[in-house]
């Protein structure tokens, strides 16, 4: 009984180890594990630091064993200036990996990246947004005010990059476009604008497109009366 009961209480793959009768987060075992570096770091600094210590020491007393010359004791310096910036290093790339990042604030929402998710902006306005790679559209969406928009994309990419902004209606039924795919000549740093008729008070969606490889596409986006 005591075997079976030993070979249950094994690690299934995937399943989360326990400490303390908590299940352990990954991102704490994360913690965990930097703080293990962090704590060789110290142990090997300290090290360097009793090695140089005793070295200083043996060199005041004439007739010890050794006594070290200036070119020893200027890399003994270094070696313990390297190790204090190495264990500077580990604790900022600790605190960095250890603190999650800020959730924005409702007046720093980004674009969305679906169109159940497209940030609101109104008529008149200019936002700005980067398109990486993985992530290579942006949605949003208004109320038009005006019986004739204009919609302007501009690249601000150095070179620019191939694009495409289109319009939907609030049937998510497309209304205009434009777009560079396909072409492989002349400059890619020109702005995307185009005009449609709208409805003044319907709701309208844009969506900007990457086309290229680019691993980020720079822009800024404005609608406004045409």
């Amino acid at each position: 009984m005591r075997q079976a009961t030993e070979r249950g209480s094994g690690h299934e793959p995937g399943e989360r180890q326990r400490y303390s009768g908590r299940y352990l987060s990954p991102s704490l075992s994360r913690t965990r594990k930097v703080q293990g570096s962090i704590a060789d770091q110290v142990n090997r600094l300290s090290s360097h630091v009793c090695t140089f210590k005793a070295t200083l020491s043996a060199s005041h007393f004439p007739g010890t064993a050794h006594t070290p010359s200036y070119a020893d004791v200027t890399q003994r310096v270094r070696r313990c200036v390297w190790a204090i910036a190495m264990l500077i290093g580990v604790l900022i790339g600790s605190m960095s990996q250890g603190q999650p990042p800020a959730a924005p604030s409702p007046g720093e929402k980004g674009p969305g990246t679906s169109i159940t998710t497209a940030k609101s902006i109104t008529e008149g306005t200019t936002v700005s947004g980067s398109l990486v790679q993985g992530q290579d559209r942006h949605f949003f969406q208004f109320k038009a005010a005006s019986a004739k928009i204009r919609v302007i994309v501009r690249k601000r990419s150095q070179g620019g990059f191939s694009g495409a902004v289109d319009v939907y209606d609030h049937n998510e039924s497309k209304v205009a476009g434009k777009s560079e795919m396909g072409v492989l000549l002349g400059p890619m740093d020109q702005p995307l604008t185009l005009s449609f008729e709208s409805r003044p008070g319907a709701l309208y969606y844009i969506v900007v497109t990457a086309l290229g490889s680019n691993a980020r596409s720079d822009y800024e986006l404005t609608v406004r009366k045409e």
